[in-house]
């Protein structure tokens, strides 16, 4: 008898109609954070799963559905949200369209609630929330009503984790303002300064770990988040710097989930140094008239320097400059035709940084030039040209000019050379300073067309090497001049 009454009771309830049941009413309330609306819905005390989504992805919120009682049916599900008085969406059993529970959205308009599905067939049963956004974490509720069963709440803590987009990086000396980092460069920083470094990110959520890295080496990890948990900061202080810090590669990374790559920059540490040392090659004698080549090497520098030649007291300006950056150095190469007149002159090579005018730095070499003979023929010193006359003894003095010095000085007439014999007496007072002396006596000498020539005994003397001058019309207008023997 007592199983007959348990039956008729359990059918009596069956068929006892749903507006009948009784629910228990939402209470509303005003919350601490700050709500669309001015009232706000406050989610009663319930049994809480947390799930955790990367925004811009798929968010499932578990619903358990099952029940005790096999008979037992769902007959409604309610999603709501902490915050929305409406609820985000309604899976109705007790409605069917087309066979199936009927599927509402009381606040379609919302963004939210165009980006939610309700999967019954999965289990646990669950909310979809497409393409998730920042805004869409928080408390959510499944209210479950039975046909038997008392209302079930199931809640969901929905964390959406927002990755760092970006890890900016700036830097400063001592108490110089803030300087953006510019082309993934930090700096230039002089020798013996002590950069700050500091990586921050402002977007990402949770607040990110913000790590400085040199390779695979951790730097720093100590970061700090400031008071409205929106920026993270972490500072690298760099020690005095040595010209081994230039090119340095730092790293920062900040996240805050291994479900995304991190944001990351990395930089790299440029430096202002001096010019350590100039080298002059060394300088092989040259020829007067033929170009030579002359290579001078800066190193140090960085900036790149800047190379200017000196001839003596003349400026000239380089051919080609080549930066040799495996090597930090920088060559120069200077093209020149030398002169007779530069013989004995300093070559100097002179390296200045443009970033540290007062500094220059600079090395020399004295330049050996050889030249061809130059002969310049003169009336005796000691003989005024206006009061020769036929008769008289004149004689000639022959200069000559040249480096290697000349081996043999040489005194021609009309072609003809001229050797000691009667009348004529040749004799060098100075051979190597390049002086010869042409007497004449007691003889009628033709003035007109004497020339002297130097040789220089030197298997590498160029072409055309004896250069001739001669004196013309002495002792008509006592004028020297004339070019290549043609007076």
């Amino acid at each position: 008898m007592a199983f007959f009454a348990q039956r008729n009771q359990r059918n009596q309830r069956k068929r006892q109609p749903l507006s009948m049941r009784v629910f228990v009413p939402l209470r509303l309330r005003k919350a601490s954070r700050p709500y669309p609306g001015n009232n706000v819905l406050v989610l009663p005390d319930a049994e809480q799963r947390d799930v955790t989504v990367v925004e811009g992805g798929l968010a499932a919120l578990p619903c358990d559905l099952s029940r005790d009682d096999p008979e037992d049916a769902v007959q409604l599900i309610l999603w709501m949200k902490e915050g929305i008085i409406t609820p985000i969406y309604s899976y109705d059993h007790r409605e069917l369209q087309a066979g199936r529970p009927k599927q509402t959205k009381p606040d379609a308009n919302t963004t939210l609630a165009r980006r939610t599905t309700f999967r019954a067939d999965t289990s646990p049963a669950a909310l979809l929330i497409e393409r998730v956004d920042a805004d869409d974490g928080g408390i959510y509720r499944c209210r479950v009503d039975y046909l038997l069963s008392p209302t079930q709440n199931k809640k969901v803590n929905l964390t959406v984790i927002v990755p760092p987009s970006r890890a900016r990086v700036a830097w400063h000396l001592g108490n110089s303002g803030m300087m953006p980092v510019e082309n993934g460069s930090a700096g230039p920083f002089q020798e013996a300064t002590q950069p700050v470094l500091t990586c921050s990110n402002d977007d990402g959520w949770p607040p990110p770990a913000v790590v400085w890295y040199e390779g695979d080496k951790v730097l720093d990890d100590t970061f700090e988040v400031d008071e409205n948990g929106a920026t993270v900061e972490n500072e690298l202080r760099l020690g005095s710097l040595t010209r081994g810090d230039l090119g340095r590669r730092l790293t920062c990374i900040a996240t805050n989930t291994n479900k995304t790559q991190p944001a990351t920059t990395t930089i790299t540490i440029a430096m202002t140094l001096g010019i350590v040392s100039v080298r002059v090659e060394e300088v092989p004698p040259v020829w007067a008239g033929e170009r030579a080549e002359v290579q001078c090497k800066v190193w140090g520098s960085r900036p790149p320097p800047t190379v200017v030649w000196w001839l003596g007291s003349v400026m000239l300006s380089p051919t080609h400059t080549k930066v040799m950056d495996d090597s930090n150095m920088t060559m120069s190469i200077l093209h020149f035709t030398p002169q007779p007149q530069d013989d004995g002159a300093m070559l100097i090579c002179q390296a200045t940084n443009e970033k540290l005018p007062d500094q220059a730095v600079q090395d020399s070499r004295l330049l050996t030039v050889n030249y061809a003979p130059l002969v310049d023929v003169q009336l005796g010193r000691s003989l005024d040209p206006l009061i020769i006359k036929e008769g008289d003894d004149v004689y000639f003095e022959c200069t000559v000019k040249a480096k290697p010095s000349i081996f043999k000085v040489e005194w021609k007439h009309n072609g003809v050379k001229l050797e000691t014999g009667v009348g004529v007496f040749v004799f060098v007072c100075s051979l190597p300073r390049g002086t010869a002396r042409h007497p004449s006596t007691r003889r009628r000498i033709h003035l007109r067309g004497y020339k002297c020539q130097g040789n220089i005994l030197l298997a590498a003397s160029p072409p055309g090497c004896e250069i001739c001058a001669c004196l013309c019309n002495a002792a008509k207008d006592a004028t020297l001049g004339g070019k290549d023997g043609k007076c």
